[in-house]
């Protein structure tokens, strides 16, 4: 769980992730996005200051757990 992070490696998480998805923006086609997927796009869009990082990371659990599938 991310929350149990100290606040610099939850910091240190956040723009890792951010990095990623806009590095390889184009693993996400708008065509296939759901609901939860333009939301954590639009959430890593905005950085983590302005942005809840209990729902960015919920969202990211979420989009693990379809992967898996």
């Amino acid at each position: 769980s991310i929350s149990g992070r100290s606040k610099t490696g939850q910091a240190a998480w956040w723009e890792g992730i951010c990095n990623a998805l806009s590095r390889f923006r184009s693993a996400w086609p708008k065509k296939g996005l759901t609901k939860d997927d333009r939301r954590l796009l639009e959430i890593a869009d905005n950085g983590a200051g302005r942005s809840n990082l209990t729902e960015f990371a919920a969202l990211i659990a979420l989009r693990q757990e379809r992967n898996l599938v």
